[in-house]
């Protein structure tokens, strides 16, 4: 079950890369030194700097809102993850394990996002939407070798993703306890490359493999404020 815990955390978020492209996505809030942050995927500003300052929208009482920010890039580029600087707070602080730690093969995982721009629309959380809730099984670790660098550590669900949920949070029930932990930030799904012939030609396409690429949370607080 996940709760307002993290439900009231996941927020809507939107890039504006030129006027022409814009970006769009999920993104969650964590306390650093008593500060309040947002996390989300750094492909979402492929064209930014760490350190950077830039505009960021929120979806908030459908519209989006225009808040000043900073962002704060992990230094390994194989790490998807970055951090984004808030004026004042966003969410509630409740509280919220964030951990990996207990996460079990086959156990059941949550995931929390706004898949292609839908949310539900109900005033629970200050007129900011509230995110879909997807399904997934904890299905393979990976530390280093295939893809990740050997100090990167990821983690792929069994499950169903789509656009939209990039950034967000995943989430288990650790054992013993009531509350879900995040213990991870979602990247995207893993394609699955198809060929079709036809007799116009060969065609190449990718599909949604079911599985989803998941970034450990603990490379969040690799990542220097500075």
């Amino acid at each position: 079950m996940v709760t307002r815990s993290v439900l009231q955390r996941t927020f809507y978020i939107k890039y504006q890369v030129s006027d022409q492209y814009s970006t769009l996505g999920t993104a969650f809030t964590f306390e650093i030194n008593n500060v309040q942050y947002l996390a989300t995927t750094s492909h979402s500003f492929t064209f930014t700097e760490h350190c950077q300052e830039l505009d960021i929208l929120i979806m908030r009482n459908n519209e989006w809102e225009t808040i000043h920010s900073k962002i704060f890039k992990h230094p390994k580029k194989a790490v998807d993850i970055c951090i984004l600087a808030l004026p004042n707070d966003l969410s509630p602080r409740h509280f919220v394990e964030m951990t990996d730690k207990g996460v079990q093969l086959g156990q059941d995982t949550f995931f929390l996002g706004f898949p292609y721009g839908k949310f539900m629309d109900v005033e629970i959380n200050n007129d900011y939407p509230i995110p879909f809730v997807k399904k997934g099984i904890f299905s393979s670790i990976l530390i280093g070798g295939q893809n990740p660098p050997p100090d990167v550590y990821s983690f792929y669900l069994d499950a169903m993703n789509n656009p939209g949920f990039s950034g967000g949070p995943c989430c288990f029930i650790p054992a013993g306890k009531n509350l879900p932990a995040i213990c991870g930030i979602i990247k995207g799904y893993h394609p699955h490359e198809i060929e079709v012939k036809t007799p116009l030609g060969n065609y190449t396409f990718e599909e949604n493999s079911g599985l989803v690429e998941v970034h450990s949370i603990h490379h969040l607080f690799e990542i220097p404020l500075d």
